[in-house]
């Protein structure tokens, strides 16, 4: 856990180089590939569809600003990780796990 801060010019400039040097066309295609699909909402309805490359970057700069200004370490929705270290060193990954209680034992 880093401390709390606010956004400064600084922090946006270093935000913005990430979305632009992050493939956001590759997670796109990826997403396509698995049928990966989030919740879309669009006034009162909502709908499953796999996310347009806006709202991957939307959605990912939303993470990494939350990391600054919450001061967290490590925030995640959608497969976007990001992260903000000790050294305030700012990352963004998307990452495709699987899980099944299955692979642990379970029931």
């Amino acid at each position: 856990m880093t401390t709390k801060t606010e956004l400064t010019k600084e922090w946006d400039d270093r935000i913005n180089f990430i979305l632009e040097n992050f493939d956001f066309d590759r997670v796109y295609k990826v997403m396509t590939c698995l049928d990966w699909k989030w919740k879309i909402k669009k006034g009162q309805d909502s709908f499953y569809a796999v996310p347009s490359v806006f709202a991957l970057i939307k959605t990912s700069k939303q993470l990494l600003e939350a990391c600054i200004i919450d001061g967290s370490s490590y925030v995640a929705t959608g497969g976007f990780v990001a992260t903000l270290d000790s050294d305030l060193k700012l990352g963004l990954y998307f990452r495709v796990e699987y899980f099944s209680e299955d692979d642990y034992g379970g029931e």
